[in-house]
């Protein structure tokens, strides 16, 4: 699945979509991101790694003009182009607010917290996994370190009268995690631009960040 948010409209992709054709998946996305969002910033948690990985053929594949910012071999930005004009600059957001999206949405009071998802479950093929509709998966197809034992009890009450479905609550988690990832950084924005004279948006990393502080102090 992929989806973006940009505090006012959102989107959420996925497979069954197109034909369980994750490539036309995510060209469909990117062009839909694109399209929606022209000249804007579009921030990525981890996006130099994890969503990188992933995502890039099919943006890479479509007809634009890429200009990426490198460091140490991992994409800082991109700014994605058509004639000259500028229609969208991803960033990664875990060079400015390092750290894991659940951390950083308690930390920072996110109005939308990350919710819990078995990344393990697999049903034999793609269409059974995502066509699943029942009991909540076993607390092994969890990963521990995101969710605990407890967590998982809170989930089995709340799922015990009810079918827990794969792709309704794949829907849940991803857009929950764009929203969360929005509304971090709004509210690192606004702390920034109310204690320093700085545009958050020219920014590509914390020490950049930590750079510009120390310079526009010399100059007060």
């Amino acid at each position: 699945m992929a989806a973006w948010y940009n505090g006012e409209s959102s989107n959420v992709f996925d497979i069954t979509q197109w034909g369980n054709n994750t490539q036309t998946m995510l060209e469909q996305f990117w062009i839909d991101l694109i399209n929606q969002n022209q000249g804007r910033i579009c921030y990525f948690h981890n996006f130099g790694g994890y969503d990188a990985i992933l995502s890039l053929p099919a943006l890479l594949n479509l007809p634009y003009t890429f200009s990426p910012i490198m460091k140490d071999g991992e994409i800082i930005a991109i700014k994605v182009t058509n004639k000259g004009r500028v229609l969208l600059t991803i960033k990664d957001s875990i060079r400015i607010l390092p750290g894991s999206l659940s951390k950083l949405a308690k930390d920072w009071g996110a109005e939308t917290q990350k919710d819990h998802f078995p990344h393990y479950f697999w049903k034999d093929c793609i269409e059974l996994t995502l066509r699943y509709s029942g009991p909540l998966p076993e607390y092994k197809y969890f990963e521990p370190k995101r969710t605990s034992q407890t967590d998982y009890e809170e989930m089995v009450e709340m799922f015990k009268d009810r079918d827990w479905n794969f792709l309704k609550v794949s829907r849940q988690y991803i857009i929950g995690d764009v929203k969360a990832t929005y509304q971090v950084l709004i509210k690192y924005f606004e702390t920034l631009v109310s204690k320093f004279p700085i545009d958050p948006l020219k920014v590509y990393s914390a020490p950049s960040t930590a750079f510009k502080r120390s310079s526009n102090r010399e100059v007060i």
